[in-house]
């Protein structure tokens, strides 16, 4: 069972694995979980599911708390929680007075804190439930949201709003890279093999579907509301979530580097704020946290890191 937060442009490669016959080929069977943005991780812990596809920051709280988790395959770049979305009138960031952003702890609230600090503005932040951020600012309630595609898709492709800080060239904040695959470490060993067939599946699905020349939003995106999670979303905001999401899938081919790790915990323990996230912490340092055997088993040696 993979618990994800909700059926969208994150989790479209592994329904559209399942979708495709992709995990069936791999000889894995996989049920998905949506449990909500800030509720869905803490499933692993009762075992409710096996593994999650998420930012990882629930991860590094686990294991900081005596509950050791891993990372072992990275799906997205954490840098996409930091577009900026702007309402009628709004043309920059520093145009912003009412910001609205994910729930406190996610990587979208550490955004909306960094880009506050960094450019030293004054706006003021609400956290929020994807499910009422995106129509607070196609209402008007905010001016600004900030966040990703997922969560502002719909109101972009109503025309409600548009896109004042992009997250691809954006600058101020240096951007953090845990955004994967993890499970309790004791339920990924027992697990093994059938994390591994997943891996197989999702890279075959990237490179088949996502990754090919003849990528089509459009048609991903009625693939995937074929399954009862993705019927009620708009399929405008669908596709236009695909298009700004892509960019940012499967950065280095899905290896986790060591890189970015210094400055993706300074960015959980400053700007998301988590209390038990600590960056001289021993427990979540790089080698404890992520382990990239689970990915050479699957796949083979990495390609070189392409992603700054």
């Amino acid at each position: 069972m993979v618990g994800v937060g909700q059926a969208d442009a994150f989790s479209a490669v592994a329904y559209a694995a399942k979708l495709t016959g992709e995990f069936d080929k791999a000889g894995v069977d996989v049920q998905f979980k949506v449990g909500g943005t800030t509720t869905f991780e803490q499933l692993e812990l009762n075992g409710t599911t096996d593994v999650s596809i998420g930012s990882g920051v629930s991860a590094m709280a686990f294991t900081a708390q005596g509950r050791p988790t891993q990372l072992v395959y990275q799906y997205t770049s954490g840098r996409i929680g930091g577009f900026v979305y702007g309402g009628p009138g709004i043309n920059s960031i520093q145009d912003c007075k009412n910001v609205v952003t994910g729930p406190a702890n996610t990587s979208q609230y550490g955004f909306a804190v960094a880009y506050k600090r960094a450019l030293n503005l004054s706006y003021n932040i609400t956290p929020a439930d994807p499910t009422v951020a995106a129509p607070g600012l196609s209402r008007g309630t905010y001016d600004c949201g900030i966040g990703n595609p997922s969560t502002y898709g719909t109101v972009v492709a109503d025309g409600k709003a548009k896109v004042v800080v992009d997250a691809k060239t954006q600058t101020y904040v240096p951007p953090p890279t845990v955004a994967g695959l993890h499970g309790l470490t004791t339920t990924l060993q027992q697990k093994k093999d059938a994390v591994e067939r997943f891996i197989k599946a999702y890279d075959a699905t990237w490179k088949s579907t996502f990754n090919s020349g003849t990528f089509d939003s459009g048609a991903i995106a009625d693939i995937l509301m074929k399954d009862a999670d993705y019927a009620a979303t708009p399929r405008a905001g669908l596709v236009n979530a695909l298009d700004n999401t892509k960019p940012f899938l499967y950065p280095d081919a899905g290896y986790f580097y060591p890189d970015n790790w210094p400055a993706t915990l300074e960015f959980f323990q400053n700007d998301v704020g988590l209390p038990s996230i600590k960056a001289d912490d021993p427990k979540i340092a790089y080698d404890k946290m992520v382990d990239m055997s689970y990915y050479k088993d699957a796949l083979g040696d990495p390609p070189a890191k392409t992603t700054p």
